[in-house]
Order: structure tokens, then C-alpha cells, then sequence
């Protein structure tokens, strides 16, 4: 059934009506876009101010992100490209480096850290903390220790041992000594062997043998009894009246006597 317009009455109201609910409608809530997409283009900005975003699909960003506040992943994150960090960053879970990884700066770890792997150290090592090495540890370079060494296990030394500055060299109640004479070995029973440059010696208490180029002498005390080229020679013997049948001269050299006595 048709409507009968009313003459006597005007339509200005309606419009006004009408222009009321066009300005006051929010088109955009519960929008949807096609195929066709939605695009902002000469300087136009897509800003949600109090609300969520929310990407169920792709999404590709061809020019520069940037995130000024907190950037969220909980699922994984995969960088083709470069990236730069120039800011702190934190690594609280577990992570993997499958490729080389290239430190210009210093880096500190102050957990356990383990290499399976070979680990090349091309500069300074420097090693405050105490240091374990339980595998075998081959050092190719010169070593210098300016600490304590303290070597508790068996240990053998292929080659030579140079012991400089005066140091000494301590087995047990041995030490070689190089401030006594020109070198000693010292014992703990105030024993010693040493040498002064001419002869070799060794002597306890009062008790002494040495050595030299020429001779070789047994001494205690006073007494003595040496050999040389000339022989054998006692000094301080005791005089006796028995029948003598060793002749000493008066240099000391002791020879055998032919004399027998008369029969």
C-alpha cells in the first residue's frame, strides 16, 4: 500500500535527522576490507590509540619498524638479515650460536660456561679466579709463572731446566744452592757438597773429602790422608818404638819397608 505524502507538512526535519545520524555515525567499528585492501598513502597515519593489534596472518614491512616501547615474542624470530643492537640486551633462556659469532668488546660471563669444541685464543688470556685443568694441556708457547707453582702429580722434564736470579732447588731435605761457594747441595742434617771453583768437597762435622785436579784427601780434624801423583801421604801419624814396616818421609808420603829384622 502506497504512502500519501502530506502536503501540508514540510520534509526539512527528516534531513535534519538524517544529517544528525551521518555525523554522528562511527563508520569504521566492525569493518571489514576485501581482496582489495585498505591503503594510506601521502603522509596518512593508521593510529590505535587505546586499542590491540592483531596480525592472524602475514605481515611484511618493506621500509623501517621502529618500536618504541616493548616488542613481545613468544613464538620464534627469525632474522635473515643483519641485526643491530646497540642498546642492553638480556638472554635468560637457553641459546644456541650455529654460526661464528664475532666479539669486538669485552664479554663477561660470570656463570659456568662450557666449551665442547676447540676454543682458539689468538690474544690475552687473563685468569684471576682459580683455573682447573683436567684433560691433557699442551702450552706450544713460553710460560711464565710469577706465582706459586705447586705440580702434585708425576712430571717429567724432556728437557733442560734452567734455574736463574739465584734460585734454589729444594727435594725434600736437599736443596741445590747456588749463594754457597760456587754452587752446593745442601743437606737437612747440615751435610753438604760443594764446590769452590778449584776442588769439589763433601763434609759433615769435622769430617771432609775432597777433590781437586791433583789430589784427593780424606780429612778429620787435623788428620789427614791424601793421594797424589807423588803417592799416598798421612799427616800427624803417631810415633811408636815397634819394628817399623812402613817408611814415611818427611813430606808425609808413606812407602812400604823392605827391612826385616835380623833373624
Amino acid at each position: 500500500m502506497g504512502v500519501i505524502d502530506n502536503l501540508n507538512q514540510g520534509e526539512l526535519g527528516d534531513w535534519r535527522r538524517e544529517g544528525r545520524m551521518q555525523k554522528n555515525r562511527t563508520t569504521g567499528n566492525n569493518t571489514a576490507v576485501g581482496r582489495d585492501g585498505m591503503e594510506f598513502y601521502d603522509g596518512g597515519v593508521l593510529d590505535i590509540s587505546n586499542g590491540s593489534f592483531y596480525l592472524n596472518g602475514y605481515g611484511s614491512v618493506t621500509g623501517t619498524l621502529a618500536v618504541s616501547g616493548t616488542l613481545p615474542v613468544t613464538g620464534g624470530l627469525i632474522v635473515s638479515g643483519t641485526e643491530r643492537i646497540t642498546g642492553s640486551w638480556f638472554l635468560d633462556g637457553v641459546g644456541e650460536v650455529a654460526g661464528t659469532m664475532t666479539v669486538t668488546g669485552g664479554l663477561i660471563v660470570d656463570g659456568k660456561q662450557r666449551v665442547s669444541g676447540t676454543l682458539e685464543i689468538t690474544g690475552e688470556l687473563t685468569v684471576t679466579g682459580p683455573t682447573k685443568l683436567d684433560g691433557k694441556t699442551d702450552i706450544g708457547g713460553d710460560t711464565t709463572v710469577d706465582g706459586t707453582l705447586d705440580i702434585k702429580g708425576r712430571s717429567t722434564l724432556q728437557n733442560d731446566l734452567d734455574v736463574r736470579n739465584g734460585g734454589k732447588v729444594k727435594v725434600g731435605g736437599m736443596t741445590l744452592d747456588p749463594s754457597v761457594a760456587s754452587g752446593a747441595i745442601t743437606f737437612s742434617n747440615s751435610s753438604q757438597i760443594f764446590t769452590n771453583g778449584d776442588s769439589i768437597q763433601m763434609f759433615r762435622g769435622n769430617g771432609v773429602l775432597q777433590v781437586d785436579g791433583n789430589s784427593a784427601a780424606v780429612q778429620w780434624g787435623g788428620n789427614s790422608f791424601t793421594v797424589d801423583g807423588g803417592g799416598r801421604r798421612i799427616s800427624n801419624l803417631p810415633v811408636t818404638d815397634k819394628q817399623p814396616n812402613l817408611y814415611v818421609d818427611a813430606s808425609g808420603y808413606l812407602h812400604r819397608s823392605n827391612w826385616e829384622p835380623p833373624k
